[in-house]
């Protein structure tokens, strides 16, 4: 007695819903991990005196400008020089001060 085969068109539709299980099941676990990363971040974002996150630390700290940069007023120029001498971060915005006055420079 002979057996019957499955149809072509039958063997395509299992197969297809086969690699949709598994691609289904694949894409939800990425969710789940996304949601479980933003969901912790955002926690942790909101409640930052609870970690410790809000600490922040402040060194101050003097130094000679060379002549050159202060006649130039270049701000690439100063902000090199200052990185050479071991500050680093990104510098907030600043203004040349005026003559005599003391000159603040914030990294962050």
């Amino acid at each position: 007695m002979a057996t019957a085969l499955p149809s072509p068109k039958r063997s395509l539709s299992r197969t297809l819903l086969l690699q949709m299980r598994s691609l289904h099941i694949y894409l939800s676990m990425l969710a789940v991990v996304m949601l479980m990363f933003f969901g912790v971040t955002g926690f942790m974002l909101n409640h930052a005196e609870w970690f410790g996150l809000e600490v922040t630390r402040t060194d101050v700290s003097s130094t000679t400008i060379p002549a050159a940069v202060i006649e130039k007023q270049d701000k690439l120029m100063l902000v090199e020089h200052l990185r050479s001498t071991g500050v680093g971060g990104a510098v907030d915005p600043f203004d040349w001060p005026g003559e005599g006055e003391v000159f603040h420079l914030a990294f962050k």
